[in-house]
């Protein structure tokens, strides 16, 4: 898959009160929810490029129709974030290997470090008691139960979360200067 760079126009945080339907949430309450995605407009950007639709300035078609939300729900789960990291089905399945930094960094395969590669330290290395951490892993132990797998087949505590982890893509460090 070749990788590009790309420009995304920044537009009115209005525009993008919507949110983009693609992956587990800590902003359910109850048990089935709806999943959303961060409504960063950088993955708005992507998405709707990879999908031929210009999802940046109509960020609502994802709303009103639900094969461009399954469509870009399942680009969320197979596109790598970055060239050199792994997509989340790829750890999902197994396919990923951690590197010496990610066995430093407490990443081991399993749901913990899909759910490090969607959320990064918004939700991850932030210890066990991190709610939105704990609805996510809530959620899918909850479909597991409706699907009849075993919770037993979901691995460890180490393996579901990403409590301990550091983020696979830290988010921007705050400014350090003194004022």
């Amino acid at each position: 898959m070749p990788y590009t760079s790309l420009v995304v126009e920044v537009v009115s945080p209005k525009h993008f009160m919507q949110r983009f339907y693609l992956i587990l949430s800590n902003s359910c309450d109850q048990t089935p929810c709806v999943f959303f995605f961060d409504n960063r407009n950088y993955n708005y950007g992507k998405a709707g490029e990879a999908l031929k639709v210009d999802l940046l300035n109509h960020p609502e078609y994802i709303e009103q129709n639900a094969t461009l939300a399954f469509q870009a729900a399942m680009w969320q789960w197979m596109t790598p974030p970055e060239k050199h990291l792994p997509s989340p089905h790829d750890v999902f399945v197994g396919k990923w290997k951690p590197t010496k930094n990610d066995t430093l960094s407490k990443r081991v395969p399993g749901f913990g470090a899909t759910i490090n590669l969607l959320y990064g330290d918004q939700t991850c290395g932030q210890g066990s008691d991190n709610e939105a951490m704990n609805n996510i892993i809530s959620h899918y132990l909850y479909y597991l139960d409706l699907m009849g797998v075993g919770r037993e087949e979901a691995g460890t505590n180490e393996v579901l979360s990403c409590a301990e982890q550091k983020a696979f893509k830290p988010s921007a460090a705050p400014s350090s200067s003194s004022n």
